[in-house]
């Protein structure tokens, strides 16, 4: 049959060529020896450099490229095993699809093929991800999920790896719901309320005059401020300094004289007590 159609289809050079070799056993045999006869020269050298900078495309479908890998090598070496054209079919990969082949072990060409439409699925399903609403998008916003952002920006240090930098809308998102202290943590009045604090703290260290009261070394050594009602120390206290007195309100219980006491009643003196 090959014998009879072959010659029907050639013409010229071709023709020629196919009178002077005599017929071909297979159609295999025949491929081989045209392309030999009439392929420019340094082809099998050019096609072997293409074919080692073919990586696959990161758009085509990895059935197509082992495919076109085996084109390849029915050019260049039609006798090569399946294990060289896995091997290289492999290191051709692209990235993303060679992830899901790593420690793996295919025997055959065709082994690799249906594992190609299985790694096929699970790259459009990586693809396909998107992000789910967040609370402000959500008819139950207590089922919606909450991102958890970097706090580098509000100057408070977070375990949590979210990419990206905060917004003005991720700040009120500080800290985790399960943070029992959140409320103290997000809320402005607690800056108000520590200020406040940290003002009457100022105002008790202060003496009449206004001056700043500065305890001795020794003092300081070996006092420690007392706790407070709720074990937090307390700013310690120094005595007000003693007023003047005005004698003219104070008498005398043994003469009843005003300016003196009775200890230093004149009548005293002169009684020889």
């Amino acid at each position: 049959m090959l014998a009879k159609v072959l010659p029907l289809s050639l013409d010229g050079p071709a023709y020629r060529w196919l009178k002077f070799l005599g017929p071909f056993g297979s159609l295999d045999a025949f491929k081989i020896a045209i392309r030999r006869e009439f392929q420019a020269v340094g082809y099998s050298v050019e096609l072997r450099k293409e074919l080692d900078e073919r990586y696959q495309g990161p758009d085509e479908p990895l059935t197509s490229f082992i495919q076109a890998i085996n084109c390849y090598y029915m050019r260049l070496e039609p006798t090569a095993t399946d294990d060289t054209k896995v091997a290289k079919i492999i290191s051709l990969m692209h990235p993303e699809y060679r992830f899901y082949v790593m420690n793996r072990t295919f025997r055959t060409m065709r082994e690799l093929a249906s594992a190609a439409h299985v790694i096929q699925e699970q790259i459009k399903h990586t693809r396909d991800y998107k992000l789910p609403r967040e609370s402000d998008q959500s008819l139950e916003p207590s089922c919606a999920w909450v991102p958890a952002r970097s706090l580098k920006a509000t100057g408070i240090e977070s375990h949590l790896t979210t990419p990206g930098q905060p917004t003005e809308a991720d700040l009120k998102l500080k800290f985790p719901a399960v943070d029992p202290f959140r409320y103290f943590h997000n809320s402005g009045s607690n800056h108000a309320s520590r200020d406040r604090s940290r003002d009457r703290s100022r105002d008790h260290s202060r003496n009449a005059s206004g001056n700043p009261i500065r305890s001795s070394s020794r003092e300081s050594n070996h006092r420690s401020p007392s706790p407070g009602p709720r074990g937090r120390p307390q700013p310690s206290r120094s005595p007000s300094p003693k007023r003047p007195v005005d004698m003219s309100t104070i008498t005398c219980y043994k003469c009843n004289k005003t300016g003196h006491y009775k200890s230093q009643c004149p009548s005293l003196k002169g009684n020889g007590q």
